[in-house]
């Protein structure tokens, strides 16, 4: 909670929803020594269950209440306003919900579904500087209860809020790379990014690639409730694993502590521009300190780029690697290639390969120059 104070200090405008599936689990298990019935992963939601579930919900909204307000206290933030408590508010009139029904044959009973979100209502006290948290709980206008999965409404909430970010914490698992060698183990290299597109196809192959159940079956799901909310117009999604500080990382450092998913460019090669410049000198820099590469002024640099002689591999558009490239004849055939530098941190991931590939770079005939200081 104490990386969500910070972001509400920041001025970001939080909508909290908190799974209390496994807590749920626990309190059947307890009353009646079993979790009940799941249908397509969905729970079959009984007088029991719906009860379980409004017992869990209201004890998580009050520790999350407490959290908050232990955080932002304790962090100073007033923000003017009284400093007791923090401005958290809830209700019945932010989601509204309707029955699932029948699947595959069962009466799914009080299991229901987003029927509509009301994105006025919650960006009313979103500009009002309050947190607002939802729940596992929506209504009918008709009274019902309805226990709906949070991914759902936090899913749906994300687009009709026109919100830029839908962030999952997972159970503690991630996306790894597995080596390329062929073998099944996976390696600790995290997936920083997937592309909307990637995740598309990761889940038509989930099949074929993951079991089931278990971890990767958890992560995927989570990913197909990220490529439904990127596919209604927010931008980027992310899945963090619940440790300290990982939120903070994932969003203000540029190699994240997850796995994003988004819509943009997250990282790919583009032509270099004068904005550009400072990430270009840090890069080329120790080179020509070591002798390396030749002195290149901030000024000739800045012409070449201007010229569109440069191009770099950005990671959430900052640069982590560049190369030039000076076409050396009208038609654009022939062309001298150099000053080719990856990030320290970056190298051995392939970075200078996808440079050397980038599809632009069309030229029939073109050559590596290496020129060492003090040479002609």
């Amino acid at each position: 909670m104490d990386d969500l104070a910070t972001l509400h200090v920041l001025g970001v405008k939080l909508v909290i929803l908190v799974s209390v599936r496994l807590q749920v689990d626990r309190r059947l298990q307890a009353n009646q020594d079993n979790v009940g019935v799941r249908v397509r992963g969905l729970r079959v939601t009984g007088p029991a269950e719906l009860a379980a579930v409004q017992v869990e919900c209201g004890l998580a909204r009050s520790r999350v209440e407490a959290a908050l307000s232990r955080a932002l206290r304790s962090g100073g933030a007033s923000h003017g306003r009284s400093t007791i408590g923090v401005d958290v508010v809830g209700g019945n009139g932010f989601v509204s919900g309707r029955p699932v029904g029948v699947v595959d044959g069962v009466d799914t009973g009080f299991t229901g579904a987003a029927r509509l979100v009301d994105a006025a209502k919650i960006s009313r006290h979103l500009d009002a500087g309050e947190i607002v948290l939802l729940s596992a709980l929506a209504y009918s206008p008709w009274g019902d209860t309805f226990n709906v999965r949070t991914e759902e409404i936090a899913a749906r909430a994300a687009p009709a809020l026109l919100a830029s970010k839908l962030i999952f914490v997972t159970a503690g698992y991630e996306f790894a790379w597995k080596d390329v060698d062929g073998s099944s183990a996976a390696t600790n290299r995290r997936v920083a990014s997937l592309r909307l597109d990637d995740a598309r196809k990761l889940l038509e192959r989930r099949e074929e690639l993951f079991e089931s159940s278990g971890a990767a079956a958890q992560l995927l799901d989570l990913t197909q409730w990220c490529v439904a909310a990127l596919e209604q117009g927010v931008t980027r999604a992310h899945l963090i694993a619940p440790t300290d500080g990982a939120l903070l990382r994932e969003l203000y450092t540029r190699d994240g502590a997850g796995t994003l998913i988004s819509r943009d460019i997250y990282e790919g090669i583009r032509s270099a521009t004068p904005s550009d410049i400072d990430s270009l000198v840090s890069l080329i820099t120790p080179l020509e300190m070591d002798g390396t590469l030749l002195a290149r002024p901030r000024p000739k640099l800045l012409e070449e780029v201007k010229r569109g002689c440069f191009y770099v591999l950005a990671r959430d558009d900052l640069p982590i690697a560049c190369a030039s490239l000076k076409r050396l004849d009208d038609a654009g055939v022939r062309a001298e290639l150099g000053c080719l530098v990856v990030a320290q941190k970056y190298r051995r991931q392939s970075k200078g390969d996808a440079l050397l590939s980038y599809r632009d770079v069309d030229v029939e005939d073109a050559f590596w120059t290496r020129r060492h200081a003090g040479d002609d």
